[in-house]
């Protein structure tokens, strides 16, 4: 299941486990997933779908930080392969 970030969170949705929202984004698709960020109205976890030895997982505090991480991610591939289907999930807010 570590192995993808993505594969874990189809299964929990499949199985109604409870986990955050979440977009998957193919790395060809690096303007929807800048769409995304730029017009989902909540803050965002970004993550490496595959392993990243413990480094794949990026919490930016604007949205200016997620367009900078998702082109980290999905043009720099500052997480090699594991990076080549990131996704998002929501960030709720802390109480």
């Amino acid at each position: 299941m570590e192995g993808s970030k993505a594969f874990s969170k189809a299964f929990m949705t499949r199985h109604a486990i409870p986990t955050a929202a979440f977009r998957v984004f193919t790395s060809s698709q690096v303007d929807e997933a800048l769409d995304y960020v730029k017009t989902c109205r909540h803050k965002v976890v970004l993550k490496a779908s595959g392993l990243a030895s413990g480094k794949g997982v990026l919490i930016p505090e604007t949205t200016e930080d997620a367009i900078a991480g998702l082109k980290e991610i999905m043009v720099s591939r500052v997480f090699g392969s594991a990076g080549m289907s990131p996704l998002t999930t929501s960030c709720p807010p802390i109480a």
